[in-house]
């Protein structure tokens, strides 16, 4: 929530209509921005698509990482077993 006294003035919120209502971008005809929005489409489902290969690949790496600390462990606590003469459970 905004606070009061960070909250724009009315002053400030009228002028950014004037710029909004006066900018090239609201003169866009329907069929433009219509193909503007596809295109952005198009390229946030793109990136969504990159974002989840990503995470996989992560996941992967994440498990392999996880199999190989446990493989290191493994040897060393059986290697430290052994030299200090301890039986193994």
């Amino acid at each position: 929530m905004i606070e009061p006294k960070d909250r724009p003035t009315f002053v400030d919120i009228l002028l950014q209509l004037e710029e909004i209502g006066n900018s090239e971008f609201i003169a866009t005809s329907h069929a433009s921005f219509r193909s503007l929005q596809q295109t952005w489409r198009v390229e946030i489902e793109s990136r969504f698509a990159e974002l989840r290969v990503a995470d996989e690949v992560r996941a992967a790496a994440n498990s392999h990482l996880d199999a190989a600390i446990r493989e290191f462990c493994e040897t060393y606590f059986t290697f430290f077993c052994v030299l200090c003469g301890h039986k193994r459970n």
